[in-house]
């Protein structure tokens, strides 16, 4: 069974036994202690993460459209072939962060991300994927980092 647990100690989600069953669509996942978790291609659709720390997790593949990563720590984390087109990640912790082609051939997908006050200076961007509508921190140059502009549309929900 998942259980799911704050920075103080507050149980915020207990069910399924394995994460492809986990349905995180819109759930509040805020101050989350997830360092080290194995998620691969979890449904965080939405999903509110704000504060949530999630170093070192392994997020390959995972739907992160919408979700909100304000404040979150996704330092060294793993989210290659994550889809995170409108996700928030203002003053997110991305140090390290593996948004790069997985071995698929496809990186992450950053259509319409919020990536303003984010430092992105260490984190792994090859082959990701933007769109004009992703919001970058001022001066800071996507194609210098190897990343890939598309033309891409919000999805409605």
């Amino acid at each position: 069974m998942i259980r799911i647990f704050n920075s103080r100690g507050l149980l915020l989600y207990e069910g399924a036994e394995h994460w492809t069953q986990v349905d995180f669509d819109g759930v509040d996942l805020e101050d989350a202690q997830l360092e080290g978790i194995v998620a691969e291609g979890a449904f965080l659709y939405g999903a509110k993460l704000r504060g949530a720390n999630l170093r070192g997790a392994d997020l390959y593949w995972c739907l992160a459209i919408k979700a909100d990563f304000t404040g979150a720590n996704l330092e060294n984390a793993d989210l290659l072939g994550a889809s995170c087109q409108a996700a928030v990640f203002r003053d997110a912790n991305l140090g390290g962060t593996d948004f790069r082609i997985n071995n698929l051939g496809v990186g992450a997908k950053l259509f319409g991300a919020d990536l303003r006050t984010s430092s992105l200076v260490e984190a792994k961007l090859e082959g990701a994927l933007y769109s004009a509508a992703t919001l970058f921190p001022n001066g800071f140059d996507p194609a210098a980092y190897g990343m890939v502009e598309v033309v891409w549309s919000c999805p409605q929900k």
